[in-house]
C-alpha cells in the first residue's frame, strides 16, 4: 500500500476513534459538514467518480465473479440492461455455463462466482436468464456439502466467505420466484448456528458444533462475521423465523397498506428450526459487533464494507434501526476520503472489484432490494399491484386482499390435470411451473405421456406449464417434442421450450432464438436443435 494511502488510513482512524469517545452522532462526518447518508452531496460525488471508473476501464476482468458485481453496480446506480459491461458480464457467465454439469465444480473457489452470477442475472432479468438461473441454482444445490455448508472443492469444510453469497442468491431466486428447496436453506441455517464462535464472531472454516453450544473458531475477523450474521438473518428471513420492524405507512389508506404473511400473530411455522435458537445466535453476534465495529479493517476491507451492508440491512428490516453503531456514515466517511484520484478505490481485490464493493455500500444496494421486495411481492396490495394471477384464490385478512397458499401435495397434480373441467385445473397448472426436478420426477416418472399430452393442448396456458415442467426434469426423449413447440403459434409456449432446450441441452445460450422470433428464426432453430439432437441420438426422427 503507497505510503500516502497508510497515511490517510492512519489520519481517518485516529479521527475516527477521536470523534466516537466524544460525540457517537458526529463519527464518519466531515467538520462542518454533519453526518453522511446515501444522499449527501460528498457521498454522491464519490458515487459518480467509482461509476466513470468502472465504465471506463478495460474489460479486463477475468473473474466471472468480478464481472457479475461491476454489472451490480452498474444496475443499482441505474443503468439499463443493454449497457456494455452489463451484457459484456451476462455473456460471460453464460460462456462459462456451456455445456455445464450441474453435478461438478470446475474451480475449487467456485462457488463465490456462481453466487454472484445469479444475484447479478437476477437483477438484470430473471424472465430473459431464467435457464441460466436455475441451472446455477441447480449447480448450488447439488454443491452444497453435507453439512449444510458451501466451500472449497477439496477441503470438507464450509467458508463463512463463501456461503455469504450463496444464502444472497437464494433469497434473490426465492424473490423472484424461483424454486429453492426447504432443506436447502435449513441445511445452510444449521451450519451458521453450530459453527458461530462463543464470542459470537465468525471464522473462516467453519468448525461445526456436535449439538448446539458453540465451539471455538479459528480466523475470526470482521468481514468473516457480517458474512455469517448477514447469512443468518437471509435464512431466518427465508425461513420465517424473524418478525419485521413496522413499515411507516403513514398517509397511505388501510385498504392499501402492506399486508404481509409474516406478521407475527398470523404466520404459521415453516420450518424445523427452532426460532429463539436463531435469536440467541443473532443476539451473540450483535453484541460481538458492537465490542468490534470499525469501518476500515486491514485486507479485504471493502469486501468487508459490502457484507457489513447487506447484515445490517436486513437487521435493521427486522430490528428497526435503533442501533448504536454508526456503522453507515464511518464507512461512507471512510470512503470518501480514501478514494482514489481516478474515482477508485483498492484493498486486496483489485481497483475495479473494490470499486464495485464500494459503491454497493455507499448506495445501500440491499436496502434497496429489501425495500423492494416489501412494496412489490406476491398479494401485497389491493390495488392489484402484486396480485396472483389467480384472483379465485385470495382472501381477505383484516381487510385486506392477500394470497391463499396451494395447498396440494404435488402427488396429485395427476389426477387434477386429468379433468380441465375440475375447479383445481387452473391451480395445478401453476403448480406444475414450480416442481423442482425431483417433484416432476416423483409426479410424472410412471406417466410422461401425460405431459406430452398437456404439451399438446389446446389452452396455450397448459402447453407452457408442460412444456416448463419438461425441461425442469432429465428425459432427452422430450426433446423432439420441445423442438416441436418452437414452430408454436403462442410466443409464451415458443419461449418456454427454448429455455427447456437450452436447460436440457446445458447450454445457456442456445442458439440465439430471441424472445419474440419471427418464422425464418423459428424454422432456423428447429434445424440447429434438430442437428444438435441427432448428434446425441442419430437414430431420432422428427415429425414435419
Amino acid at each position: 500500500m503507497p505510503s500516502e494511502v497508510r497515511f490517510v488510513r492512519l489520519t481517518w482512524v485516529t479521527g475516527l476513534l477521536s470523534a466516537a469517545s466524544l460525540a457517537p452522532g458526529v463519527a464518519g462526518g466531515q467538520a462542518g459538514v454533519g453526518p453522511l447518508g446515501p444522499e449527501s452531496p460528498q457521498v454522491q460525488r464519490a458515487i459518480e467518480r467509482g461509476i466513470e471508473f468502472i465504465e471506463a476501464g478495460a474489460d479486463d476482468e477475468r473473474r466471472v465473479g468480478g464481472q457479475a458485481l461491476v454489472g451490480l453496480a452498474l444496475l443499482k446506480h441505474g443503468s439499463n440492461s443493454d449497457h456494455p459491461k452489463v451484457q459484456h458480464a451476462a455473456a460471460a457467465i453464460r460462456r462459462s455455463l456451456e455445456g455445464r454439469d450441474p453435478g461438478e465444480l470446475r474451480q475449487n473457489n467456485e462457488i463465490y462466482s456462481l453466487g454472484l452470477a445469479t444475484i447479478f442475472l437476477l437483477e438484470v432479468d430473471p424472465s430473459t436468464y431464467r435457464g441460466e438461473i436455475e441451472l446455477l441454482l441447480e449447480i448450488l444445490r447439488r454443491s452444497q456439502k453435507p453439512h449444510g455448508g458451501w466451500g472449497y472443492r477439496d477441503r470438507p469444510t464450509g467458508d463463512t466467505s463463501m456461503v455469504q453469497y450463496v444464502a444472497l442468491a437464494m433469497w434473490e431466486a426465492r424473490r423472484a420466484g424461483f424454486t429453492v428447496p426447504q432443506p436447502m436453506i435449513e441445511g445452510l441455517t444449521e451450519w451458521l448456528l453450530r459453527t458461530q464462535d462463543p464470542s459470537g464472531g465468525y471464522g473462516y472454516q467453519g468448525v461445526v458444533s456436535p449439538n448446539w453450544q458453540p465451539v471455538p473458531q479459528s480466523s475470526i475477523r470482521l468481514s468473516l462475521t457480517v458474512a455469517g450474521l448477514g447469512s443468518l438473518y437471509i435464512c431466518a428471513d427465508l425461513l420465517g423465523l424473524s418478525e419485521r420492524a413496522p413499515q411507516r405507512e403513514e398517509g397511505i389508506p388501510p385498504a392499501l397498506r402492506e399486508v404481509r404473511d409474516d406478521q407475527p400473530a398470523e404466520r404459521p411455522a415453516r420450518t424445523r428450526i427452532d426460532p429463539a435458537l436463531v435469536r440467541a445466535v443473532q443476539r451473540r453476534g450483535n453484541q460481538w459487533m458492537a465490542q468490534n465495529f470499525r469501518p476500515d479493517p486491514e485486507g479485504w476491507t471493502h469486501y468487508y464494507l459490502y457484507g457489513l451492508e447487506r447484515y445490517m440491512s436486513f437487521r435493521e428490516a427486522h430490528e428497526g434501526e435503533g442501533h448504536r453503531i454508526p456503522w453507515y456514515r464511518s464507512g461512507a466517511g471512510f470512503l470518501v476520503q480514501t478514494q482514489g484520484q481516478p474515482g477508485s478505490w483498492n484493498s486486496r481485490s483489485g481497483d475495479t472489484v473494490d470499486t464495485a464493493f464500494a459503491l454497493l455500500f455507499l448506495m445501500r444496494s440491499m436496502k434497496r432490494s429489501i425495500d423492494k421486495a416489501q412494496g412489490l411481492g406476491a398479494g401485497l396490495m389491493v390495488g392489484g399491484r402484486g396480485l396472483p394471477s389467480d384472483t379465485e384464490q385470495v382472501e381477505v385478512r383484516r381487510g385486506r386482499v392477500v394470497a391463499r397458499p396451494l395447498m396440494e401435495p404435488a402427488e396429485e397434480l395427476l389426477a387434477m390435470l386429468d379433468d380441465p373441467a375440475d375447479d383445481r385445473y387452473g391451480r395445478a397448472l401453476d403448480r406444475l411451473i414450480e416442481l423442482t426436478p425431483e417433484e416432476a420426477e416423483r409426479v410424472f416418472g410412471g406417466r410422461p405421456d401425460r405431459l406430452h399430452q398437456l404439451a399438446q393442448d389446446a389452452s396455450p396456458q397448459a402447453r407452457i406449464a408442460a412444456v416448463r415442467a419438461l425441461g425442469v426434469g432429465r428425459d432427452l426423449d422430450a426433446v423432439p417434442l420441445l423442438i416441436q413447440a418452437l414452430d408454436d403459434p403462442d410466443a409464451g409456449v415458443v419461449r418456454a421450450a427454448r429455455d427447456a432446450l437450452r436447460r436440457l441441452a446445458r447450454r445457456p445460450a442456445g442458439f440465439g432464438l430471441l424472445d419474440a422470433p419471427g418464422p425464418p428464426e423459428r424454422a432456423a432453430a428447429v434445424r440447429q436443435w434438430q442437428a444438435w439432437y441427432r448428434a446425441v441420438r442419430p437414430n431420432a426422427e422428427f415429425q414435419n
